[in-house]
């Protein structure tokens, strides 16, 4: 491997100037100078910059090393389209997870999904003018009321394919500050608040919104004397509840009796004076869905500021509330659907999470983005909060506890409810007795997509071998047939308004099987056949009315648009979405679709220009690897090389090639520059140049010897200027007494003979060369003694001296003579000055008893007399000036009596110059 230094590279390359001249340079010389022929390393980790061959360590190992990456089909990006099985999740603004999970809350709640979607957009003034504006304009309409976007967002959530969607437009409809965290609990009543005021026009939907929403109680004052009751009542949407041990006791707390006694005395009107009474709150009626808030958020009196409490609470999943309200037993029950919980130890940070039961009893989390499926009903505590950790207690059957629930939902069970709860227990209890029979088992698990592998199984049974169809062409007949029948049948449920599907799916059934031609060719066993359809006609009903919800990802991408379009077509109605709530979503998924599929393609295409590129790196290094004899070659630069190897792909702003920053001034390659260019075979060269351009092309002709020639006739006058430099040091150092053959020399010019050496060769060999541009000024200014590019410390040190332009002239004085002998003089050997005159025949010579400028020496004695007759005066002045000098006796004009003896002002700045003066 080669030397890895810049100087030993350099030697190696220039070791021939002292045996060549610069008129016997061969091709050979010029091949050294520019480092041809240094072998090509192979396993260096880190790039020779110095070693033009050296082509490893610039970025081509991530190429060589690795594998062609797979192309992924367009269609693949459809599976990043929202599973219909799967819930939505919400993007956090900054601060919105309390609105995150209260809209997951409320979507949750099908009942207020439907009041939602019952309100007509098109009749409030505010989304009509909207709508009208975005028709003008040819723009995407968009709800612009806080209700219109939330109709929005609970049809994108139940039929969009987006698997996140962002509330941003709802949160600008609201006013809502996204950077801070509000009030959760009070956020809560602002938008049942809101919701009900859009609602004002629609009577019926306004009713349906309260009989869901919003209870009665009235606070009481009963007279303890005479019993007469004063009541006040009032609505409201939540019950805000103390903290307690468990929420009957809360309850219980909440509308525990007030003594009214003493000074409290209660004015009783029909006893016309003031009573004993008791205070109380009755609660008169109680909506379908129970909101209560748990007060865990209150006020510290000692801070000022609001506190949370995380102390735990055990609450039911089933709550009777019928002695509440005074009715009978069971009358009044309650199931718990949700629990809205804050995890953070401060009641002004932390983050609002919902755990929500979804209308098949399956529990969910939500987070924000994320959503997940609960492995059980227990919800987290709060156990990362930095708080001091709070023993939870045993939790009895059929409880839940909780340390960071702030809000229970519970839902109230009508009768059918309730009748169909007993049902599903004792289907669940037939369906584990009934668990041997294998015909029932296929039965209850029957689904749209294997109804054909169901018929096969039991064609395979009966022995029907004249009547066998393959899975695949049984499932097209089938879908086929039922998308026919399905779509009469939606124009009856569209027509109509109805739900009532059960007649004609079984229709549907009986059409499918006459298709197969079962029907028609059972003979002996048509009995044993006719039973066995009877009993799937009744799961097929079942699970066809549910097909839209049921059908998991990969079913229901595997459908056709019609298919898909007809399900989502009966979930519309069966929903009563507008029309043009449909069109929107529509409008939004097909945006979506188109945006994968872009985004797939822009993948594809850079997955294809990764591919092709790392064939294009192996190729050239193949060739360079299995290249012996370099006689054609190309210079191309090297950070060219590491920019193309470190792009990602073939265009990733990849500029042409450029070489004209490794040019000299006679358009060939510099030689000072080979540490900057690497050589590539010509092949290898040839295709970057078909594929990038660029130019203008250096071959293995573009060698400089005007240059090569140049630079080796200043190498040769560096070592000797060395040696010189060497022995007029040494002389100098032993240099003791003067005599009549030293020579006079300016100090400055001593230190800096040497630079001004090589800058004087350099301006004459300038002058010497037809081009006179041959090595530009910079260069040849900032050379060191071996011809490299060496730091600016040699000019930095010059500035901070006297600048020196010509070879002793700091000698010289202003009279253009020799200076009076001062520190600027240095007296040196005759054998020191003999060798200085070589490199500067053309300076003035001093022998040490040259006469000084005889301006500059009177000038002096002048100056030296003066400073005498100063020092004279200053003694004089000091001695009759005492007092004054040394500041004494300053108060003697206040003692002086004699009123004409005279007193002088004289400047504060004048007298401290004075005494500078005398000292």
């Amino acid at each position: 491997m080669p030397p890895t230094k810049k100087t030993d590279l350099d030697k190696i390359a220039w070791a021939w100037i002292e045996s060549v001249s610069p008129e016997q340079i061969e091709k050979i010389h010029l091949e050294n100078a520019y480092r041809i022929g240094l072998k090509n390393c192979k396993n260096c980790k880190r790039n020779c910059a110095n070693n033009p061959q050296c082509l490893t360590g610039l970025g081509e190992d991530k190429y060589m090393k690795s594998q062609p990456a797979e192309i992924v089909s367009l269609e693949s990006s459809l599976s990043e389209l929202r599973d219909p099985t799967q819930y939505v999740g919400l993007k956090n603004l900054g601060a919105t997870c309390y609105v995150n999970s209260l809209i997951q809350m409320w979507f949750h709640n099908e009942d207020m999904r439907r009041i939602i979607y019952k309100w007509d957009i098109t009749e409030d003034p505010e989304e009509k003018e909207t709508l009208y504006q975005s028709k003008k304009m040819g723009l995407p309409y968009h709800p612009a009321t806080a209700v219109g976007q939330l109709q929005y967002i609970f049809a994108m959530m139940q039929f969009g394919n987006r698997s996140l969607l962002d509330p941003m437009n709802l949160a600008v409809a609201l006013s809502l500050d996204t950077r801070t965290q509000q009030d959760a609990q009070e956020f809560s009543k602002l938008l049942l608040c809101h919701i009900e005021g859009k609602l004002q026009q629609n009577s019926e939907l306004k009713r349906m919104l309260q009989r869901l929403t919003q209870g009665k109680y009235s606070y009481i004052n009963c007279c303890s004397t005479c019993g007469t009751e004063y009541p006040t009542s009032t609505t409201f949407y939540e019950l805000d509840l103390q903290l307690a041990a468990t929420l009957k006791e809360a309850i219980d707390k909440y509308l525990s009796e007030e003594q009214l006694t003493g000074a409290n005395q209660y004015h009783c009107v029909t006893c016309s004076d003031k009573k004993d009474a008791r205070r109380f709150i009755r609660l008169e009626s109680l909506p379908e869905t129970l909101n209560i808030q748990l007060m865990r958020f209150v006020f510290h009196r000692d801070s000022g500021q609001k506190k949370k409490l995380n102390s735990y609470i055990q609450f039911p999943e089933d709550l009777d509330m019928s002695e509440y309200v005074r009715c009978q037993p069971q009358t009044h029950l309650y199931n718990l659907v949700a629990v809205l919980s804050h995890k953070g130890p401060s009641a002004h940070s932390g983050h609002y999470i919902a755990n929500i039961c979804n209308s098949s009893g399956e529990w969910y989390q939500f987070s924000d983005d994320k959503v997940e499926k609960m492995q059980n009903k227990r919800i987290e505590d709060g156990v990362n909060d930095n708080v001091k950790p709070i023993k939870r207690g045993r939790v009895p059957k059929g409880f839940l506890s909780s340390n960071t629930a702030y809000m229970l939902v519970y839902k109230k069970l009508t009768t059918d409810c309730q009748i169909n709860a007993m049902k599903k227990m004792k289907l669940k209890k037939s369906d584990a007795e009934s668990n041997a029979s294998d015909e029932s088992v296929y039965l209850e698990r029957l689904t749209v997509k294997d109804k054909s592998d169901m018929l096969d199984e039991i064609k395979q049974k009966d022995n029907i071998e004249n009547v066998r169809l393959s899975q695949e062409e049984n499932s097209e007949k089938i879908l086929n047939l039922e998308s026919e029948n399905k779509m009469e049948i939606d124009k009856t449920v569209v027509s109509q308004k109805t739900d009532m599907l059960i007649t004609d799916k079984i229709e549907t059934v009986e059409t499918v099987i006459n298709a197969n031609g079962c029907k028609d060719k059972l003979n002996s066993t048509s009995q044993q056949m006719q039973n066995k359809i009877e009993c799937l006609k009744q799961p097929v009903i079942k699970v066809v009315k549910l097909d839209y919800k049921r059908l998991n990802g990969a079913a229901h991408r595997a459908m056709s648009c019609g298919e898909r379009d007809f399900y989502e077509e009966i979930e519309f109605e069966n929903w009563q979405v507008s029309n043009t709530m449909r069109e929107l979503v529509r409008q939004e998924n097909v945006k979506h679709e188109l945006s994968l599929l872009a985004a797939q393609q822009e993948k594809q295409k850079e997955i294809e220009d990764q591919n092709f590129k790392r064939q294009l790196v192996i190729d050239i290094y193949n060739i360079i690897q299995s290249t012996t004899c370099w006689d054609e070659y190309y210079w191309i630069p090297t950070d060219w090389l590491s920019k193309w190897l470190n792009g990602h792909s073939i265009t990733d702003s990849v500029p042409p090639i450029d070489n004209s920053t490794l040019m000299c001034s006679h358009y060939r390659l510099d030689p000072l520059k080979v540490s900057r260019a690497k050589c590539i075979p010509a092949i290898a060269a040839e295709i970057l140049y078909d594929k990038y351009r660029g130019g203008p092309r250096l071959d293995q002709t573009s060698l400089c010897e005007i240059c090569v020639k140049r630079r080796c006739k200043l190498l040769r006058f560096k070592l000797t200027l060395e040696r010189d430099y060497k022995e007029v040091s040494e002389l100098v150092r032993t240099f003791k007494e003067p005599s009549e053959t030293s020579y006079i020399i300016g100090t400055n010019s001593l230190r800096w003979w040497r630079k001004l050496a090589i800058e004087t060769f350099q301006e004459d060999m300038e002058q010497e060369m037809d081009d006179c541009q041959d090595v530009p000024q910079e260069e040849s200014k900032n050379v060191d003694k071996d011809g490299n590019d060496c730091p600016k410390e040699v000019e930095e040190n010059v500035e901070e001296n006297e600048i020196i332009i010509n070879f002793n002239e700091d000698l010289l004085c202003e009279h253009n003579s020799l200076k009076t002998a001062d520190s600027s003089r240095r007296v040196i050997p005759q054998e020191a000055w003999l060798i200085l005159r070589k490199y500067f025949p053309d300076s003035k010579e001093y022998p040490i008893g040259s006469s000084s400028c005889a301006i500059c020496e009177e000038r002096m004695e002048n100056a030296q007399k003066a400073k005498k007759d100063d020092k004279i005066k200053a003694k004089q002045q000091k001695d009759e000036l005492t007092d004054l000098y040394y500041g004494k006796n300053r108060n003697e004009i206040l003692k002086c009596d004699d009123p004409n003896r005279l007193f002088y002002i004289v400047e504060k700045g004048f007298l401290d110059s004075w005494r500078s003066f005398i000292r």
